[in-house]
């Protein structure tokens, strides 16, 4: 299963938060966010409507003045990744947050009043073809500068999310392992939750962000960890290909070896490929 922020976020309003069933959320995000919220019955607005993804006349705000265009019923706005961002949205947002009693509950039968303020993640980048690119936590910082106030973050590194997984999943921190690109998301994630982790290196970190090579003579090296050591992932997976594990236990410490299936087998023409597949998954910086 896939535990995304989307779904973490429409989780923790439901059931974090007992988000009244007659508010609505604002939206500021595709369709991701607001099919995870249609399958928690959460009311919503914003997103992806036509009408909050149109271009405003230049220093024209009469649109935004009408009764209709701030929906009081509004109790919460939801900011995530919105390749469609506008200033309609930002504007609307805007004025949800800091309406009158905005950081006071958000009651049931009622209008107005509290206005929870939620990011689904506070990525900076986004890692796809051709980037890094802006990701949700860069497009949502308009709204943390203009009002002021702390989001709850629900996305990984952030307890929330860890929150929502052990409320609706049977989950046991000391039987997982966390994998994942990131080292300031994903292994920061693992590392508060007390959960083991794994750094691959197929996105945003890499390995010279963990380690500093040092040059001792021909052939040896230091090792020097180059970022906050409480980041350090406990395991570093460099690359794969046709891979077999097997666990060895030994000088105080267990580690995985892995290798190439081929030279495993006895194939002579997969040799070379075994220089460059075969490794140990080690700590990344012991």
């Amino acid at each position: 299963e896939v535990f995304s922020s989307s779904y973490a976020s429409a989780v923790y309003l439901k059931k974090v938060l007992n988000f009244p069933a007659d508010r609505k959320v604002y939206v500021i995000g595709m369709h991701g966010i607001e099919e995870e919220l249609d399958a928690e019955g959460i009311l919503h607005c914003g997103g992806t409507d036509e009408e909050d993804n149109k271009f405003l006349p230049a220093l024209d705000f009469t649109s935004l003045q009408n009764d209709e265009a701030i929906d009081p019923k509004v109790g919460a706005v939801v900011c995530g990744f919105d390749m469609h961002m506008s200033y309609i949205k930002i504007a609307k947002a805007f004025k949800h947050l800091t309406r009158a009693g905005c950081e006071g509950d958000v009651e049931a039968g009622k209008e107005g009043g509290g206005c929870h303020f939620i990011l689904t993640n506070d990525d900076s980048t986004f890692p796809a073809k051709g980037g890094p690119w802006p990701g949700a936590g860069s497009l949502s910082a308009p709204l943390v500068f203009l009002t002021k106030r702390t989001p709850t973050i629900v996305g990984k590194p952030h307890k929330p999310m860890l929150d929502c997984i052990i409320a609706t999943k049977q989950f046991d921190p000391a039987r997982a392992i966390m994998v994942g690109d990131r080292l300031n998301t994903d292994i920061e994630f693992a590392k508060a939750g007390g959960i083991a982790s794994m750094l691959v290196l197929t996105g945003i970190s890499t390995r010279d962000e963990i380690e500093g090579a040092v040059g001792l003579g021909e052939g040896v090296f230091r090792r020097t960890s180059v970022v906050d050591r409480h980041l350090v992932p406990g395991l570093l997976l460099e690359f794969c290909d046709q891979l077999q594990c097997r666990r060895l236990v030994g000088a105080g410490r267990e580690e995985l070896e892995i290798g190439s299936r081929d030279a495993a087998a006895g194939d002579e023409n997969a040799k070379e490929n075994e220089k460059k597949a075969h490794f140990s998954l080690r700590p990344a910086c012991p």
